[in-house]
């Protein structure tokens, strides 16, 4: 799925690099977007919206609800957990935009909720900071698709200690951490989006 989506991205942007205007669109502009991986991989939603101003500072706000991730959690977490799932995580970005390109520095918060083979629940927060590199792929008018490839480092969580005592399918206990979003910090996307003239 990684390689497939990198492979993917990386030919889109080839393929649209010499097919944009020398006046990009996103100057000055609004957007709003809605991820595509979210509802099929995670059965969940984001939603986020994006500034650009005349002279390439970004500034974004992003939301996802309802994730869960049954779909690409490990066999290890698969024998440690029934369930992990994100109900809600929030979170903003600034950066610079050129010529399609989007590099911003992100901080982002992310809830949990884990559930052990003993039906004990445990709910808390993440708190990360991070970066993300996005590129704009323009298909008709306003509409475009946005590759992104992004990594949050976990600097922080409301579980207490970071720590948890949990059971898991075989019936022996072992201590949660607090998780780190997406696959160990990384997350790869693809949004769509419409820019506002």
């Amino acid at each position: 799925m990684k390689q497939t989506l990198l492979i993917f991205t990386m030919t889109c942007c080839f393929l649209n690099l010499s097919a944009q205007n020398a006046e990009r669109r996103e100057l000055g502009n609004f957007a709003v977007l809605a991820g595509l991986h979210q509802p099929v991989v995670l059965q969940g939603g984001n939603v986020a919206f994006n500034y650009t101003s005349p002279n390439g500072f970004t500034i974004e706000a992003s939301f996802g609800i309802f994730l869960d991730y049954k779909n690409v959690t490990s066999n290890a977490d698969k024998n440690r957990y029934k369930s992990i799932k994100t109900p809600f995580s929030y979170g903003i970005g600034l950066g610079y935009f050129y010529k399609g390109f989007s590099l911003n520095f992100e901080p982002k918060a992310t809830m949990f909720q884990i559930k052990d083979f003993n039906d004990q629940e445990i709910n808390y927060t993440t708190w990360s900071l991070g970066g993300g590199l996005y590129y704009n792929i323009f298909l008709w008018e306003g509409l475009f698709l946005q590759p992104s490839i992004r990594y949050w480092h976990k600097v922080g969580s409301t579980l207490p200690n970071g720590q948890f005592q949990m059971t898991d399918k075989f019936s022996e206990q072992f201590i949660h951490e607090a998780r780190k979003p997406g696959a160990n910090g990384w997350i790869y996307g693809v949004s769509a989006g419409w820019y506002f003239d």
